[in-house]
């Protein structure tokens, strides 16, 4: 049997996600633990730019971890749509190419 990504026997079978649909489900999930983080921070005391400070960078540094999926299904979303738009661009130039 090959490694290959293209196996479906060896590959890891992901739904299809729309990108739209998956870059807003990651942008929510990042707003929320913003908001949580900020709800942790003024519970300990923290107010004002503090409170952003430590909020920004905790929700930053735990959204890495917590939702690296959602990011990996987000990403390869937009990649497809870039790709699809790179290879219309391409098309219509050899379109043009020829005439």
């Amino acid at each position: 049997m090959s490694e290959s990504p293209n196996n479906p026997e060896t590959s890891e079978a992901r739904p299809a996600v729309r990108p739209g649909l998956a870059t807003l489900r990651y942008t929510t999930l990042r707003l929320l633990l913003l908001v949580a983080w900020m709800g942790i921070g003024y519970a300990l005391g923290f107010r004002g730019v503090m409170l952003l400070i430590i909020a920004f960078g905790a929700s930053g540094a735990t959204g890495l971890y917590i939702l690296r999926r959602h990011r990996d299904v987000m990403s390869e979303g937009l990649v497809a749509v870039f790709a699809k738009i790179n290879k219309r661009i391409d098309d219509k130039s050899r379109a043009e190419d020829f005439d």
